[in-house]
């Protein structure tokens, strides 16, 4: 009788013994997957933290990009004069596209090639062809042109810069004369040359081209036309743009009489 108790005794404990196992690879595993879990939700945080940056740096960039969209775009198209323009140091208050463009026929063709519209489109292109055409026909072509932007781009407004001082031969500025009508399709702000003399002090010495202060002079009118026409007011505490590195006293000097490069057409 004692040999079977204890025979019984001795199952019931395998089977406590099997229970317990059991109940200790069940817990293991549980730890396991516990264990697992924290593991997996950190991941998931740190993740989490390494995405927020990124996009918060893509949401800057989307807002820088959007205010970047709203500023104003000039299409400037010259000739040779305007070649020692730094067209980023006009202003800041909108992005100038220039164009080096000899004649009138080669500023058409180039235009009717561009495809971004511009809020506005200078025009600073008769030097040249009033040595090969009379001032007349000048204005014809240059109307012609006009009105071609004015078909183009709608909403864009034009100014007209007419040629420079020359001292080559008085024939080659008769434009300072030159009145131009309203432009159909196209707002127009007119700017012309107007001086009794040429100011020796802004021309090269072959009487021709602007020298550094010319040109000077001729970018910092263009600035004010841009802010007139766009109606865009000039920030008087900012330091003044300048669109060539020239000697701060020659640019001083010329100052006053400078202005005469390029100031309103008379109005009919």
């Amino acid at each position: 009788s004692s040999r079977n108790e204890t025979h019984v005794l001795m199952d019931k404990l395998d089977k406590k013994d099997e229970e317990i196992e059991k109940f200790s690879t069940s817990n293991r595993s549980l730890s396991d997957k516990l264990d697992n879990l924290f593991e997996h939700n950190l991941n998931l945080k740190s993740q989490l933290l390494t995405l927020l940056d990124p996009q918060q740096a893509t949401q800057k960039a989307d807002t820088s990009h959007l205010e970047e969209e709203y500023v104003p775009k000039v299409l400037l198209i010259g000739t040779s004069n305007t070649k020692g323009i730094k067209e980023d140091k006009v202003t800041n208050a909108v992005k100038i596209h220039k164009s080096i463009q000899y004649t009138i026929d080669e500023a058409t063709t180039y235009i009717t090639q561009y495809e971004e519209q511009p809020n506005l489109v200078i025009l600073h292109i008769l030097t040249n062809d009033l040595k090969k055409y009379e001032p007349t026909t000048c204005v014809d072509k240059l109307m012609h042109l006009v009105h071609l932007i004015g078909q183009k781009w709608t909403q864009s407004k034009c100014l007209i810069s007419l040629a420079t001082p020359r001292a080559d031969d008085i024939n080659h500025h008769t434009n300072e004369n030159i009145e131009l009508s309203p432009c159909y399709g196209c707002r127009t702000h007119k700017h012309a040359i107007r001086r009794k003399h040429h100011d020796d002090t802004t021309i090269s010495d072959d009487k021709y081209h602007l020298n550094d202060k010319g040109t000077s002079i001729l970018a910092n009118n263009l600035k004010h036309a841009i802010h007139s026409t766009l109606n865009i007011t000039i920030q008087r505490n900012r330091s003044r743009s300048r669109s060539r590195n020239t000697n701060s006293r020659q640019v001083g000097r010329g100052r006053g009489r400078g202005r005469g490069l390029m100031g309103p057409a008379p109005h009919k």
